[in-house]
């Protein structure tokens, strides 16, 4: 599955996902199990192929959080999401 071949529904479904777990999460990103089970995606190697199509559109960024555990991170360019002040 190319980057063309990828469904707009389901990229802006994981993307929607992906913020609102950021969100939720306080600032934790899902792994790709989670964005599976959130959306209905049927393994985490789909996950991966929306996921690089959703960085290589811009939507995100990917990198290695070395201050909480050396886990990788995603942000979200323009979150719709905010998490309320407390």
């Amino acid at each position: 599955m190319s980057a063309p071949d990828l469904s707009v529904k389901t990229l802006a479904t994981v993307l929607d996902f992906i913020d609102w777990h950021i969100c939720e999460t306080g600032g934790i990103s899902p792994t790709f199990r989670d964005i599976a089970k959130g959306c209905g995606i049927g393994s985490p190697s789909t996950v991966q192929r929306y996921v690089e199509g959703l960085e290589a559109r811009g939507f995100i960024r990917r990198f290695v959080c070395t201050e909480k555990h050396a886990y990788a991170c995603i942000e979200v360019v323009q979150p719709r999401y905010r998490r309320p002040d407390v």
